[in-house]
């Protein structure tokens, strides 16, 4: 069963191009009948109201084609393709518009669905220029890797298991090969599918720049995890926030009490499904654990997280 660690939620609906044909009568007509605001002004208006009221996107982007463009840059800022459906009413998307507005507008791309590798090949050549990327392909896809990506941009990387990489360990993710050179957060999900040795781990030195990492998903023995935790400690220096996730209660005790979860930089996790919860930023998960690790050191006792506050061990 796939773990449903870090999970987020992100904008979903990606609108058809058809969907923003205004009139010039309609148009016309609205601006006949607004006050007339300086341009700054509008702009700011037109985005704190989508950031605070995201449904009334669309129904902004209707009123006048200056509206439309400010929406639109907050419209396409992350996209979230988790079904087929999703990824193609995106590729027409792409072909209805010109390359440089998705590589200017799209910053995070969240691929979840199973896309096949043509498809995914036109999605990442079309978003070329986003900051954060979400990699979590179906079961039902076979052919896709992290081989299809090079982003020298990206800074924020999401990963799971299967069924890209199978048993085959981490020494199969190209983190080693220069491929992202400015990541400085790292998500891996579902470690349990990966069955990662000991040997894998030393593969995340490969990111020079690495300052975040979280890791969920574990299988039952303890041991691997701990074995990793003290080589990924020693191997990544940059390395300033490791944070451990399991569901599992027991397990996450027995990381707590053992030696190689003492390091500050290592918070135990249960669960952060509620409390790691952002709209459109996927930065904003780091801030409960940077909270954490804030009040540890400052009252020397096991935090963790509960789906509803943090809470003192």
């Amino acid at each position: 069963m796939v773990c449903q660690a870090f999970s987020i939620s992100v904008p979903t609906v990606l609108p058809d191009i058809e969907d923003f044909k205004i009139t010039q009568d309609s148009s016309q007509a609205r601006v006949n009948t607004c006050i007339t605001l300086p341009e700054d002004l509008e702009r700011e208006i037109v985005e704190v109201t989508i950031s605070l009221y995201p449904q009334t996107a669309l129904t902004l982007c209707r009123v006048v084609s200056t509206f439309q463009r400010w929406a639109e840059r907050l419209l396409y800022r992350t996209v979230l393709l988790n079904s087929n459906s999703s990824a193609l009413r995106f590729i027409h998307t792409i072909n209805c518009r010109p390359a440089s507005f998705f590589s200017e507008n799209i910053k995070q791309l969240w691929l979840f669905n199973s896309v096949n590798r043509l498809e995914a090949e036109k999605i990442l050549a079309a978003c070329s220029r986003i900051t954060t990327l979400g990699w979590w392909p179906s079961n039902a896809t076979t052919d896709l890797s992290l081989d299809l990506v090079a982003s020298s941009d990206i800074t924020y990387l999401s990963l799971s298991g299967p069924p890209a990489y199978p048993r085959m360990g981490l020494n199969y993710l190209p983190l080693a090969s220069g491929r992202f050179p400015n990541v400085t957060h790292l998500e891996i999900v579902n470690i349990c599918y990966m069955q990662p040795r000991y040997e894998s781990w030393l593969h995340l030195s490969g990111l020079p720049r690495l300052t975040h990492l979280a890791l969920g998903g574990f299988p039952p023995d303890i041991a691997p995890v701990t074995g990793a935790v003290t080589r990924i400690l020693a191997s990544c220096c940059s390395l300033k926030l490791l944070a451990l996730v399991s569901h599992s209660c027991a397990f996450s005790r027995s990381l707590e009490c053992h030696p190689s979860t003492a390091d500050p930089r290592v918070i135990v996790l249960t669960t952060f499904t509620y409390t790691w919860y952002g709209i459109g930023d996927s930065l904003v998960i780091w801030e409960t654990v940077e909270l954490l690790a804030t009040k540890r050191s400052h009252h020397d006792k096991t935090l963790k997280i509960t789906n509803d506050a943090i809470a003192f061990g």
